[in-house]
């Protein structure tokens, strides 16, 4: 027997199929689970792996060790969140702390105080971002992005680009891999020496009416 999460209405209806009574007679029949653990909620994932133990290969031991043994049964972790806010630069001798104010997409990551995106379960992960930038200075002005771990700065994250002045708007997107345990956040830091530089947000867009414009959009999956 396959059972796959394309052959279920969604998700949740994946998380709903097994639980913690049925997830030992589905293994013990043979189950085969195309990749993933089908245990989709985070917290029940967990009870499960705690207190049930499963037979693999005629030898009892518990879900969590099979599980680092052979860590892509996990579903994908991931998370998307945006800001709707123009985030102004808080003078040339500090940091900024890229915040988001809406949750797109949450599934295995939380953001605590606006900038802290925090990872459910150990793994590494793909974090991608996109910001939209503009000064009102009249040359271009460089701007610098880099991450933070737990607080601490990651060595050789920071990339430098300029902005084109004139309120001219410049988007800045890459990625970054992150190693994560369980409880661990990372922070999207930016910099400008130029105290006019922002990370712009628009809405309202008419004539035609048009999708909302972010400051900053960060999205993470597990990899």
């Amino acid at each position: 027997m396959v059972i796959r999460r394309r052959d279920l209405d969604n998700a949740r209806d994946f998380g709903r199929h097994v639980t913690q009574t049925t997830l030992l007679q589905d293994i013990e029949a043979g189950a085969e689970f195309n990749d993933v653990l089908p245990i989709v909620d985070v917290s029940e994932r967990y009870e499960v792996a705690q207190a049930k133990q499963v037979s693999i290969s005629g030898i009892w031991q518990p879900i969590a060790a099979e599980i680092r043994k052979n860590p892509t049964i996990l579903p994908r972790l991931f998370g998307a969140f945006s800001s709707s806010q123009t985030q102004t630069n808080t003078g040339v001798s500090g940091i900024n702390l890229t915040t988001v104010n809406t949750t797109d997409i949450p599934d295995g990551f939380t953001v605590v105080s606006g900038h802290q995106f925090t990872a459910q379960a150990s793994g590494v992960y793909n974090l991608q971002f996109s910001a939209q930038l503009q000064t009102k200075n009249a040359s271009d002005i460089s701007i610098e992005f880099y991450l933070r771990k737990n607080g601490v700065d990651i060595p050789n994250s920071n990339t430098e680009l300029d902005v084109k002045g004139g309120q001219k708007k410049t988007v800045a997107a890459w990625n970054f891999f992150c190693p994560l345990a369980s409880g661990d956040y990372v922070q999207l830091v930016w910099y400008s020496a130029d105290t006019n530089m922002e990370l712009v947000a628009a809405s309202g867009l008419t004539n035609p009416p048009r999708p909302n414009i972010p400051s900053v959009i960060v999205t993470l999956n597990s990899i």
